[in-house]
């Protein structure tokens, strides 16, 4: 099979684009599932600008059951240093590459129906005072429950 998949929401499910508020410079970004509603995330798109300071960053992607614990922590092969720009792009039903092409890491979501009160965000270790996330942007099916 070729081409282009498209992915047709079940059970009458919509969807929608979102873009989520930078955080404060140093701190990771999330997203909650709001009350009233089931979500699959079907791509997402972010960027991390690093400081100066000399720590490695080790960047990852989680999502968060309501019980705070992982329900799934996608690492990136790289390890980012001082002064740069990194991208990360992650979709549903792409090949799992961890690739970096440009700046831009590249991997594959799991499909996941995540409930109320779930997360999606980063998880970074050596994460500096300076270092700030933007363009926050994902694609999502979202049904009412």
């Amino acid at each position: 099979m070729g081409g282009n998949v498209c992915f047709v929401p079940l059970e009458g499910g919509e969807l929608i684009d979102v873009n989520v508020p930078n955080p404060a410079p140093g701190a990771d970004w999330v997203y909650t599932i709001p009350a009233g509603y089931e979500m699959t995330l079907l791509h997402t798109f972010y960027r991390l600008v690093t400081d100066a300071n000399l720590p490695t960053r080790y960047p990852m992607f989680n999502l968060w059951g309501v019980d705070n614990f992982d329900r799934v922590r996608m690492k990136f092969g790289t390890f980012i240093g001082p002064g740069a720009q990194n991208n990360f792009s992650l979709a549903l039903g792409s090949a799992r590459a961890d690739a970096y092409t440009r700046n831009t890491y590249h991997d594959a979501l799991p499909m996941m129906r995540c409930l109320t009160g779930e997360r999606w965000g980063s998880a970074t270790s050596n994460l500096q005072a300076g270092d700030q996330y933007s363009l926050i942007h994902f694609l999502a099916v979202r049904w009412r429950v």
